[in-house]
């Protein structure tokens, strides 16, 4: 199923360039609709949910900060400080875990 996905420039950067492989979303109703063979688009490329899963903010490995697209905790922590103002970054929070892969060979969507 095709859901909406939002994400900041930078991000939908790095999504294109390959460096962002999972994203990490505040436990909503709505993300937690998302499961894995869902597709979602980025600038008109499309991208399908290998995995879902919850995790708490403070368990991600070096490895899952740089699928997220980042060299370190700090850097992740300061953007998710900047996504989220009211509640900030608490390494206890559960969020949502969404890692992706690229739809196909031809995954870009025509805009008619």
């Amino acid at each position: 199923m095709r859901r909406q996905l939002k994400f900041m420039s930078d991000s939908a950067r790095k999504i294109l360039e390959g460096l962002k492989t999972e994203t990490r979303r505040r436990l909503t109703p709505r993300n937690l609709h998302f499961k894995a063979g869902d597709t979602f688009v980025v600038n008109g490329h499309v991208y399908r949910v290998v995995s879902t899963r919850i995790q708490r903010l403070g368990e991600m490995s070096n490895e899952e900060i740089a699928r997220e697209g980042y060299n370190n905790r700090e850097q992740f922590a300061d953007d998710w400080r900047k996504l989220h103002p009211r509640k900030g970054y608490d390494p206890r929070q559960e969020v949502l875990v969404l890692r992706f892969e690229p739809a196909g060979v031809q995954n870009r969507v025509s805009r008619h």
